[in-house]
């Protein structure tokens, strides 16, 4: 039996395995990583190259590894940027430094050698533990951590509903490839907020054809996607003291800014239309038609129709729980306590039920609107590494 099964292996569970055998001591023949891919940050490598992103959206203290400095070192180390990049892009590192740096830590610390491929079904209770069912048998653990994001709960607008399969792209969806996209006359990119703008400015920069940004309004500017003190180690505290669960839910969500766009990339889109490479556009569509000829013509209450004939959506992931039916049963058949809005209620540390622990989006009424990012990972870092190996 493992001592510690983390399902999920994308930021979170990369660096939560990592603090579990280099940070705490745990064994790592005791540790194991079950993800349906098969490298390390696969989905995140795909959804950061998909969006044509070059800088993080957090600060270079957020990475896998565990001095908070590291990042930073290695930037100045290896060269990788000018300080002109980083002044430019407030403290924030390039995709290409953070993606070499964190290639080095999972090296290092050979947390491939962690890596189980496959797809949790289930949970069970059983002695001395869990029983995680997967679609490549059967791993039982004393204690399994829940590493699931949101990166398979696509948000599609619901007018795409009315739309044949093919008429519409989502550049977050598995297998998507940006460099694949076939050729176009008029390419509309749906969404307001940093993936849309990113891939609206990397299709543009191709000039292969018209490219139009369609947002309902004007983008709105953040640098950070929550208020910056939810990123810093005492960001929590403010939920502590917090006992009812509906409140949490309210400061959580006023915490962050979805839909938003850092200044760097809000300048990017407005060079780019000043060019005259982009079309930002602004409306709110309410009905969609396939033509004979393949392209879509998007309807407006409001203005002219635009036609297309490459429609790709990037309006993100939807917010509800993740993990789906499994993590459903298991919350019935394990006792799993949920507050209103189906979210884990978990203890200080992130134990949801005995043997289950949750990080990641999965944590966030304890750990704050920034629980799904990179900071977050890191706060739940610090709250397993207090437990010690056994």
């Amino acid at each position: 039996m493992l001592d510690w099964l983390i399902i999920g292996g994308g930021i979170h569970g990369t660096h939560l395995s990592r603090v579990l055998t280099a940070d705490v001591g745990v064994d790592a023949a005791k540790v194991r990583v079950l993800d349906p891919h098969a490298e390390p940050l696969q989905r995140w490598r795909e959804c950061t190259r998909n969006c044509g992103m070059e800088f993080l959206r957090s600060p270079l203290e957020d990475h896998i590894a565990d001095d908070p400095l590291s990042l930073f070192m290695y930037r100045r180390d290896h060269g990788t940027h000018t300080t002109t990049h980083l002044a430019r892009n407030r403290g924030r590192a390039a995709l290409t430094v953070f993606n070499d740096h964190a290639d080095g830590v999972i090296r290092r610390c050979r947390l491939r050698d962690l890596r189980v491929q496959g797809r949790a079904t289930g949970l069970t209770r059983v002695a001395r533990g869990i029983g995680v069912d997967t679609d490549a048998g059967r791993i039982e653990a004393r204690r399994v951590l829940l590493a699931m994001g949101l990166t398979e709960q696509l948000r599609y607008p619901d007018w795409v509903a009315g739309l044949h399969a093919g008429c519409a792209q989502h550049v977050g969806a598995p297998g998507f490839d940006i460099a694949a996209v076939g050729a176009w006359d008029r390419c509309v990119v749906i969404g307001g907020a940093m993936t849309a703008a990113q891939t609206a400015v990397a299709l543009a920069r191709t000039g292969r054809g018209e490219v139009t940004l369609l947002s309902r309004g004007n983008l709105r500017r953040h640098d950070y996607d929550t208020d910056a003190e939810w990123l810093r180690p005492t960001g929590p505290a403010r939920l502590a003291d917090e006992p009812d669960f509906d409140r949490r839910r309210v400061v959580v969500e006023s915490g962050r800014h979805p839909g938003s766009v850092t200044s760097d990339v809000e300048a990017a889109v407005e060079l780019a239309v000043g060019l005259g490479r982009l079309r930002h556009t602004f409306g709110d569509v309410v009905d969609a038609k396939a033509l004979s000829d393949g392209s879509v013509r998007l309807e407006f209450a409001v203005g002219e129709p635009i036609t297309t004939d490459r429609l790709l959506i990037a309006t993100g992931f939807d917010s509800r729980r993740p993990g789906g039916e499994w993590v459903d049963t298991a919350v019935e058949e394990l006792g799993l306590p949920t507050a209103a809005c189906g979210y884990p209620i978990v203890d200080a540390r992130l134990e949801w039920g005995s043997g289950v622990y949750v990080c990641g989006p999965l944590a966030e009424l304890e750990l704050g609107p920034a629980a799904l990012n990179i900071a977050g990972a890191r706060l739940a870092g610090r709250r397993l590494a207090t437990m010690g190996p056994t």
